[in-house]
């Protein structure tokens, strides 16, 4: 599934535009819902270092020099989030949302597999 969302401006083509990756780890509650890891975390970079911390899923972006795909850059950062590692092959691509600057990809990930 491919979002795809234009604004005003230049739109840059694809080999230029950052790449991100959130992961979503999911397990069954013990009331039979679902529940998810989120974390609270504080933007490294410095034009946001005043703003508090955000709620989100553990994910970052891509390391261009390394040429990771999603499920490696999900992996690397999920293990540098979280200190968990899970099987590669555990992870399905949610969807991939697409804007003027920016790919990102959602990973789904069942708990069960770390």
């Amino acid at each position: 599934m491919l979002f795809s969302i234009l604004e005003g401006g230049r739109v840059l083509d694809k080999k230029d535009k950052k790449r991100h990756t959130a992961v979503i780890i999911w397990k069954r509650g013990p009331e039979g819902g679902i529940m998810v890891l989120v974390q609270n975390t504080r933007s490294l970079d410095p034009r946001f270092e005043n703003q508090p911390s955000r709620t989100g899923f553990p994910g970052g972006g891509e390391k261009p020099e390394d040429h990771e795909n999603p499920i490696e850059t999900g992996i690397r950062e999920v293990w540098e989030e979280t200190s968990l590692y899970f099987n590669g092959g555990c992870i399905k691509t949610l969807c991939v949302v697409e804007d003027r600057e920016t790919i990102k990809t959602f990973l789904l990930i069942n708990r069960g597999c770390f």
